[in-house]
């Protein structure tokens, strides 16, 4: 492995924390801008459209959150051995995961293609709709591999400290994406009109391209890919179990996003198919404020998994105080645009009356929330940074379930006014608990 450019066991943390927190932005922005771009471009198809691709979202957003769990895993186990100076070890971890992440990619579309029929019934899909989702989900499930490489490729690259090469590789996603996405879909320059699953062609395409940018650096770049180190059979092992130590028990944290999001969404979706509608394009919406906190927990991993390895652990704490000012700060402002602006907002996605009141009631409770969602995000990064997944996995447990819970009673009570208040309540109360939890356990010995 060659010796990153930043060490960031030394210098100022708020430095680092805003160099990754900007490098990670501008990478989830593209992650967000192919799903922004692909929702946008259905929308002009039609109502049906619309509805469909909200369906599918659960199901995706699973299959993605799998992909981050074992970036997550990476970005732990390759920040710990850069910051215990154990750079064989990092590019023998990156090797094995990259071989791993393209196995279990394969294997996640096969079991998501066998399920999917079910799964959508499940949620409420109409059989009408059902041609869409079929089209779109067998297409997309085509990239799972790629889609699983190239994350995984870049979380190696981030935990060695190099965070401006993996963004440029997301940008490249979208710029990709956003060029294929009206071609495809509606079949321009000679191309057949292929609609949803042109949109879902698109991102598979991009994905590729941005999987081989990915690679390029991590073997050219920072040697990170190297079969050599793989030789050692016992060490190649251990290597695997440093990754998936974290992966596995995230994996399940982050799975029950998604299956929560089935859930909500089977919830709404007894009130209409607008609710759906207003539902999906909300969330979408929301992806705006999750950029930066995505961003803030992204930066928080290899700074918490270096100084924790570095047994700097003071540093630990500061990375947590200032990521979690940027967290409040944020949060209250995107909460205020919501409150002016999500009408117009939401009008860019649709133009039925009915979608469009209801959105506005999603996004006048749930933004100002976000910062209990992002304090408890926070620490879930330095958890899973330091190789505590296991921790991580039992607080986002109770911090979904209690959001469920307070979501069906209020929709049961209150429709879907009383839905958005619950989610609303839930974030802000496990935030608030999960931080008190971390300051008297996890970093007991650290003053923050």
């Amino acid at each position: 492995m060659k010796k990153p450019k930043y060490d960031l066991t030394e210098g100022p943390v708020g430095g680092h924390i805003k160099r990754l927190t900007v490098a990670m932005g501008w990478g989830i922005i593209a992650m967000n801008a192919v799903q922004f771009t692909d929702m946008w471009f259905i929308s002009r198809l039609g109502h049906n459209e619309l509805t469909a691709i909200s369906f599918t979202m659960p199901l995706t957003t699973l299959l993605f959150f799998l992909v981050l769990a074992m970036s997550s895993g990476m970005t732990s186990a390759i920040s710990r051995a850069a910051g215990g100076r154990r750079h064989e070890h990092a590019a023998r971890t990156v090797t094995a995961g990259l071989a791993g992440s393209l196995a279990m990619g394969v294997l996640m579309a096969i079991i998501a293609w066998a399920l999917h029929g079910p799964i959508f019934a499940a949620m409420g899909a109409t059989p009408d709709l059902m041609p869409l989702i079929d089209g779109y989900m067998f297409t997309w499930l085509l990239g799972m591999p790629f889609i699983a490489v190239c994350v995984v490729a870049n979380a190696g690259s981030r935990g060695a400290g190099e965070a401006a090469w993996p963004a440029y590789v997301m940008l490249l996603l979208a710029f990709v994406n956003l060029i294929l996405d009206p071609i495809m879909i509606f079949g321009l320059f000679g191309f057949p009109r292929l609609e949803m699953a042109g949109a879902a062609l698109a991102t598979v395409i991009a994905y590729m391209v941005a999987m081989i940018a990915a690679l390029y650096i991590a073997i050219h770049r920072l040697r990170l890919i190297q079969l050599k180190t793989l030789r050692n059979i016992q060490k190649t092992k251990k290597a695997l179990r440093t990754w998936l130590g974290v992966a596995a028990p995230v994996s399940v944290a982050y799975a029950i996003e998604p299956f929560a999001a089935g859930v909500l969404t089977a919830c709404v979706a007894r009130m209409g198919l607008d609710a759906v509608a207003a539902f999906g394009v909300a969330t979408r919406i929301e992806g705006i404020a999750l950029i930066m906190l995505m961003a803030l927990w992204g930066a928080v991993t290899p700074m918490a998994g270096q100084n924790w390895a570095a047994r700097k652990y003071e540093r630990v704490a500061h990375t947590l105080r200032v990521a979690s000012t940027a967290n409040a700060m944020f949060c209250g402002l995107f909460a205020v645009a919501m409150w002016i602006f999500a009408a117009q907002v939401v009008a860019l996605f649709s133009e039925v009356p009915g979608i469009i009141a209801l959105a506005v009631i999603y996004l006048a409770f749930v933004p100002i929330s976000y910062i209990g969602f992002g304090a408890s995000g926070l620490i879930g990064s330095a958890l899973n940074g330091t190789g505590r997944g296991h921790l991580y996995l039992g607080a986002n447990a109770f911090r979904v379930g209690l959001m469920l819970a307070l979501a069906l009673f209020g929709a049961a009570w209150f429709g879907f006014t009383g839905f958005a208040a619950g989610i609303a309540i839930a974030n802000i109360l496990a935030g608030a608990l999960i931080v008190f939890w971390a300051r008297r356990v996890f970093l007991a010995p650290v003053v923050i």
